[in-house]
């Protein structure tokens, strides 16, 4: 892309290392970085900013327009060009705040124009959106006791600042486009005078009263799967019969919440009640005609299409609603719209057993639409989406294509899932280390969203593809017909482990087969996952198993039984590509399985080491790398973006190659003063790993001892003086002055691409680094 200022464009670039790092730019330094407390102190911090009575805040004062801060007291601020009166942090925050950590955030404070000019307005934004989302999900998280201060948060100058902030987001160049996912959740989550149906704040409440009666699980798992009105009635009746009496309030809270979801709301009055003086036309005559067929004494299936399809448009044409003021009340009106259609679309699930394919079909394509109205997928997905199920659907679709169809439409969570992320994981990381529960937010998100249907409807139609097509799964040598669901593909053996509530999942074997609840919140790597219940694309345990690599199968209630009697038993379960199951027990007829699966040609990475390259170590600029390169001097991704660098050069960022060689460099100093260079012990180590073959157990210890050996070295190296002068200058001609810019650290191998190497999950993206010295210890990591 062309270079353009700072406080007009986010800049991106890319720096490739040998393992290839990216750099991609765009944020400046947050503050100064004086050295915090340890991880687990910064979270007791936070904690005790729960329970404080004045939450983050040491006092009450004035802050006058004119700079200056005063105690509480009448018209302080008069004869000082006026101002607002808020708590004052403590000294703890401004603390956290220096070291990047956006706690606390006070809106009456916000300067939109100032903040939207920085570099890492983007990140601050998302540090915004998360803090509000704790103080919803979290009974107010650091602001618990805080909210009762007097004084401490004034909700009109609040009100005011979240409003003025958000009207400045919408009228700054990219929000609307590229930025439009984040914007979307500022509105959501950021006080402006609105009250959002609490869908987040019921599924926390749900999940907090889980952990507190293990017995509410399975209504949990219901809510938070498959939503409905009478949930609220559910969660009362269970309050009366089995619930703890200490969680009583809570029973009812959560009761009010669901009920509070699927209130009855018209829509369309909200819609027509906009402002259409300065609108397009076009939009204006839209927004009409789908406020006509939104009434509630439509059809669902009818509200569905015309809604989702108006908030794609409202998306698409969001440039041409008229001021900063108006564009944000047409994002409010599209959050509303979200909500009933939320409720819609959950609403219509009660007619799957009875729907036509052509109906579900239908679903799936006003669902999309929906996604993309929230951000959620990009207008270019839905066009891609669309073109597929409108080729099934306008004729009779041989039965190969329409399976391949439905297959093609699996990829919408994962798209969804890595939208979230692209916005929302450096921000996510940074607050965890303070707060656990930030890393519940994409997954709530992507489970109060019109995903819980799409994924639902899509299942149904998967379903009835696979009996079509003739799919029967195996359990234990028997034929199964239904009941068994391949999420994730793959094959692994060991021994079956059944997890039961308070298990620590840090435990669980790496090569044990485990049947897990799908609302299991974090997962290590096992060789094997059996979900417990029906479970669908959209499970948070599928997501997990699929960032993973780990085989998946959702077993359904009446199979559970026959499962769980297979507990200590090893066992081989097998998911292919096209969804067929099979668990069955191990045994020697497996070994020839398995010696196929490790042995076949596809599994034998083979680099051309005669092509390698070590002897340039100079850095290249980005537009000086081809694909030809790749496998030589640089990894493919470099290679591939240096290629595309030159046929579009103002379309491709600017970038810096560190090449294989800086890096061979690395592993030729010695491991320790007058030892084995780094490579040659690399060598010994792989030896010694091979010969334990016999003893899995010895060999395991020692390439973990071997890894973490490696990786501190690597934390550590010695890049050199005449490196550290290279890559000064290199990217100061590529990106400019130090500390103005951003930039991503991606890795990068000789042997990506190859044939049977994946390296998902493998390779390391350090985002959004800023400063010479963050670079360097980038690079290392």
């Amino acid at each position: 892309m062309m270079r353009e200022p700072l406080h007009m464009k986010r800049m991106t670039a890319a720096l490739f290392l040998c393992v290839c790092l990216l750099l991609a730019a765009g944020f400046a330094d947050t503050g100064s970085s004086d050295e915090l407390a340890d991880q687990a102190t910064l979270r007791l911090w936070a904690v005790e900013m729960k329970t404080a009575a004045r939450g983050p805040f040491q006092q009450i004062r004035w802050f006058c327009n004119d700079g200056s801060v005063h105690p509480p007291g009448e018209y302080a601020c008069r004869e000082r060009g006026g101002g607002i009166q808020h708590g004052e942090w403590t000294e703890r925050v401004r603390r956290l705040r220096d070291n990047g950590y956006l706690i606390a955030n006070l809106f009456a404070e916000v300067r939109p124009d100032e903040l939207l000019g920085q570099p890492d307005a983007e990140v601050a934004i998302a540090q915004m959106v998360l803090e509000q989302y704790l103080v919803s999900t979290d009974d107010g998280w650091i602001f618990r006791r805080a909210q009762y201060y007097r004084g401490a948060l004034q909700p009109e100058d609040e009100n005011k600042g979240g409003r003025d902030l958000l009207r400045a987001m919408a009228a700054a160049p990219g929000w609307q486009t590229t930025r439009f996912t984040l914007l979307r959740e500022a509105v959501r989550f950021f006080p402006h005078g609105l009250r959002m149906a609490p869908i987040s704040e019921m599924r926390q409440l749900s999940r907090t009263l889980a952990e507190a009666d293990p017995a509410f699980e399975p209504l949990r798992t219901k809510i938070h799967v498959r939503p409905d009105a009478g949930d609220a009635g559910r969660v009362r009746q269970y309050a009366a019969q089995r619930g703890k009496k200490e969680l009583a309030a809570d029973y009812e809270k959560l009761a009010v919440f669901i009920g509070e979801v699927y209130r009855p709301r018209n829509g369309r009055t909200e819609l027509l009640a906009l402002d259409t003086r300065g609108m397009s036309p076009a939009l204006s005559r839209q927004i009409r005609e789908a406020a006509g067929r939104l009434g509630t004494e439509q059809d669902p299936a009818e509200r569905l299409q015309a809604g989702s399809h108006l908030l794609a448009k409202m998306r698409e044409q969001l440039g041409s609603a008229g001021n900063r003021q108006q564009t944000l009340a047409v994002l409010d009106a599209g959050l509303a719209l979200e909500r009933d259609l939320f409720v819609t679309a959950n609403a219509l699930l009660d007619r799957l057993p009875g729907a036509s394919r052509l109906e579900r079909v239908k679903w799936l394509k006003a669902a999309v639409d929906g996604l993309c109205g929230t951000g959620f997928i990009s207008g270019r997905q839905r066009a891609a989406l669309l073109e597929v199920f409108d080729g099934i659907t306008a004729s009779a679709p041989e039965l190969a294509d329409y399976k391949a169809a439905l297959d093609y439409a699996t990829r919408v969570p994962g798209w969804a899932d890595r939208t979230l992320r692209f916005h929302f994981t450096r921000a996510v990381d940074t607050l965890s280390v303070l707060e656990p529960l930030t890393g519940t937010y994409v997954h709530d998100r992507l489970r109060g969203s019109l995903l819980i249907a799409y994924s639902a409807i899509l299942d149904s139609l998967l379903e009835d593809a696979n009996r079509q097509v003739g799919i029967t799964h195996r359990l234990m040598g028997s034929t199964v017909d239904s009941g068994l669901t391949g999420l994730n593909p793959g094959i692994a053996r060991g021994v079956l482990m059944v997890a039961r509530p308070g298990d620590d999942p840090n435990r669980f074997s790496r090569n044990g087969i485990y049947v897990l609840p799908a609302t299991l919140e974090d997962l290590p790597p096992v060789a094997g996952i059996i979900t417990a219940d029906k479970g669908n694309m959209l499970s948070h345990m599928q997501l997990l198993a699929r960032n993973l690599g780990i085989p998946n199968v959702a077993v359904a209630p009446e199979l559970l039984p026959r499962v769980r009697t297979l507990e200590g038993r090893r066992v081989v379960l097998a998911v292919s590509p096209g969804g067929v199951v099979r668990i069955a027990a191990d045994g020697p007829d497996w070994d020839e399985v398995f010696a196929r699966e490790s042995n076949e040609p596809s599994a034998v990475v083979r680099p051309d080491l005669a092509k390698l390259d070590l002897s340039t170590r100079r850095l290249i600029p980005l537009t000086e790398v081809r694909a030809a390169d790749a496998g030589r001097i640089c990894g493919p991704k470099a290679a591939n973006l240096g290629e595309l660098k030159h046929h579009f050069p103002e379309a491709v960022t600017e970038g810096v190659v560190i090449p294989f060689a800086v890096f061979r460099a690395v592993l030729d100093q010695p491991l320790e003063p007058g030892g084995l260079k780094v490579f040659q012990w690399m060598q010994e180590q792989y030896a010694l790993i091979r010969s334990l073959a016999a003893d899995p157990d010895r060999q395991r210890l020692v390439s973990v001892q071997f890894l973490e050996r490696m990786r501190g070295r690597m934390a550590q190296a010695n890049l050199g003086e005449d490196f550290a002068g290279a890559l000064r200058a290199a990217m100061q001609k590529a990106f400019g002055p130090d500390g103005n810019y951003g930039v991503f650290v991606r890795s990068d191998t000789n042997v990506e691409d190859l044939p049977g190497f994946s390296g998902a999950g493998l390779n390391l993206t350090v985002m959004n680094v800023v400063g010479y010295d963050r670079v360097v210890e980038a690079i290392r990591r």
